[in-house]
């Protein structure tokens, strides 16, 4: 999940930071990770409906929270920066991929949709909102 106000020590913040500075550079993985980015309001907006829905679940069940839509890392960081107009040079592949990388990450949210819950924010808006709300205070 990303948004803004968010801890500086994730990757999201980390990257939209970076570029809104116009940092000289960003060294990057590859960046074929694939992520299902998700925008805080919506992650509260699907704990809500779960609370309002509880007696249509189980005592004990997992359910995923996310959008449906796994963007690679790339793709996030591109959007970034090109969303704040960044002159920061990205150097994708400068640095490994973990030893243990998730390489797809992607919620099902089937049981989601079946609660009547749907995200309200792509990724593009919930980066635009974020960008506004963290730096055009």
């Amino acid at each position: 999940m990303y948004g803004p106000g968010d801890d500086t020590s994730k990757f999201s913040t980390h990257v939209l930071h970076s570029c809104h500075r116009n940092d000289p550079v960003l060294k990057l993985t590859a960046g074929e990770q694939a992520r299902d980015f998700i925008y805080i309001e919506d992650v509260v907006s699907a704990y809500d409906t779960l609370l309002m829905q509880r007696h249509q679940l189980d005592t004990v069940q997992n359910i995923d929270v996310g959008t449906g839509v796994a963007p690679t890392i790339r793709q996030f960081v591109e959007n970034v920066h090109r969303l704040t107009g960044s002159s920061t040079e990205l150097i994708f592949g400068a640095l490994p991929y973990r030893g243990n990388e998730a390489m797809h990450c992607l919620a099902n949210v089937a049981p989601m949709a079946q609660l009547g819950w749907h995200p309200a924010f792509d990724l593009i808006a919930g980066l635009k909102k974020t960008i506004e709300m963290e730096f055009k205070k």
